[in-house]
């Protein structure tokens, strides 16, 4: 309602008019509005907004107090077959179901929220961290337990419940979703149908929170260019000397307090996050950036790039490869790509179009880590490669086991045969350099003849000329007692 004074001329007030109006619809309007907006449509459940308020709240009056509550994540298992095989429609009723379900798994006043997707939320009000393990375990159980029937057919799901405990000196909401997300992780990476509480430190779900930490990382350092371009220079054994140098590409991750973390850290995260393909990229546009005038000074220098499964993976990998040594003037007959024997078999046909339009271009293709595949020789029928890099587990035990010396030296043949250059990886002794010489393989690398260096250094004005081949045994420095392996960038 509203009312409006009636003045005569002088200003006297002789009445007023009042309005009424009917707001029934608008409030009601308002009202469903206000609820949607803090409620899942489809579970009625209140939703991530609702729940992370609810969270916020009680963090914030936990504050000074001694009370402990208990945050927990579902996420269901088998959802997707479940989805994918009867329909969204099944899918959907399956989560009415569920959320049903939870509810009767806790207490009158806990919070059960859905989060999204196949994803719930509860949060048990002064509940100690051992009587939310119970809860948890009702919630697997009672889950497990469901028959879901739709239309004569049955399924069954699981679920994966991660916890961890909200008191006073642990109440940062952002932070406690982190942790019982990645103990959520840990419980369905362990098996499924389990639960998983987070421990500070200890356990699977810290583990898990540490490769979170480290792939957010890996992402800005794309992003910020941290990256280090190494090189590690790989010798021709054979007799002819022309003069031609070959470095394979390596990869360091400079810290933001400047320390140079290894490959063999971060690598294993960029591959599980699906990193590798960015990363890929940045080492390619990064050596033709800032290397490509030492490139086009030097023909006789050639250097390989690895590939990974990821990059493989990408149909527009040549587009992009293309167009970067295009535009900066690069011969590609300068660049050659590693491809592991395994990312190739996972990547069959994109690696052989890939490794077709390299070659086309002039470019060479190395099989990485030849022999540990199971059809290694049979898909040299399929992938015609350049260079084969005997896996370094092969070339160490050579001179101590027979087995491994005969399959070197099967290798080596068939690389002769086809008229493929044969490369020992992991060459880290004195002994091995002449058994590698004996058996007529083509190249070897490894810490005996050049360690990894920064390729800002190799590939300078001032850089030292290496021998053509390296000396013989006789003259090469003594390795490491314990020498080790070098991890490279992409996948190893």
């Amino acid at each position: 309602d509203s009312a409006a004074p009636v003045r005569s001329v002088d200003g006297a007030v002789l009445g007023a008019v009042l309005v009424f109006q009917d707001v029934t619809r608008t409030r009601t309007l308002q009202r469903e509005l206000a609820y949607s907006a803090l409620h899942d449509a489809l579970t009625g459940l209140p939703n991530r907004l609702a729940f992370e308020r609810a969270l916020t709240g009680l963090c914030a009056e936990t504050r000074d107090r001694a009370s402990r509550h208990a945050l927990c994540f579902i996420d269901l298992d088998r959802f997707k077959i479940v989805n994918d095989s009867a329909g969204h429609a099944a899918g959907d009723a399956l989560l009415r179901e569920v959320g049903r379900l939870l509810s009767g798994c806790v207490r009158h006043g806990d919070i059960v929220a859905r989060l999204g997707g196949d994803e719930f939320a509860l949060l048990l009000f002064d509940c100690p961290i051992q009587a939310a393990e119970r809860v948890a375990n009702a919630v697997v159980s009672a889950v497990r337990g469901f028959p879901f029937q739709w239309q004569d057919k049955v399924y069954g799901i699981g679920a994966s419940v991660g916890l961890t405990e909200i008191e006073g000196s642990h109440r940062d909401p952002v932070e406690l979703m982190k942790e019982a997300d990645v103990a959520c992780y840990a419980a369905k990476n362990a098996g499924r149908n389990q639960v998983s509480i987070y421990q500070s430190g200890v356990g699977e779900a810290d583990r898990h929170r540490k490769d979170i930490t480290l792939a957010s990382g890996l992402r800005a350092a794309i992003e910020f260019d941290r990256f280090v371009l190494f090189g590690q220079e790989v010798f021709d054994l054979r007799s002819q000397v022309d003069g031609h140098r070959h470095f394979e590409i390596l990869l360091r991750l400079r810290d933001e307090d400047g320390t140079m973390i290894s490959p063999g850290l971060f690598i294993p995260i960029a591959e599980r996050y699906s990193l590798m393909g960015d990363i890929d990229r940045w080492v390619l546009k990064a050596l033709v950036r800032d290397f490509g005038p030492y490139l086009r000074a030097h023909p006789e220098i050639s250097v390989a790039v690895n590939l990974s499964a990821n990059s493989l993976d990408d149909p527009a990998l040549w587009t992009y490869v293309d167009e970067i040594m295009t535009a900066g003037r690069v011969d590609p007959a300068q660049i050659h790509f590693e491809v592991t024997e395994t990312a190739f078999i996972n990547n069959l046909t994109t690696a052989v179009d890939f490794a077709a339009a390299a070659r086309a271009k002039g470019s060479k293709i190395v099989i990485d880590d030849f022999g540990v595949g199971f059809s290694s020789f049979s898909y040299l029928r399929q992938f015609h490669a350049d260079y084969l890099k005997i896996d370094g587990s092969f070339i160490r035990a050579m001179t101590t086991t027979q087995r491994d010396a005969l399959l070197v030296e099967a290798m080596a043949s068939v690389g002769r045969t086809l008229g493929v250059v044969t490369v020992a990886e992991c060459v880290e002794t004195e002994s091995l350099l002449h058994e590698v010489r004996r058996l007529g393989i083509d190249m070897a690398q490894g810490f005996l003849l050049a360690r990894p260096s920064p390729l800002a250094g190799l590939f300078s004005a001032d850089a030292p000329p290496s021998a053509r081949r390296p000396p013989d045994p006789v003259r090469l420095p003594p390795p490491d007692a314990r020498p080790t392996t070098e991890k490279r960038a992409g996948v190893a």
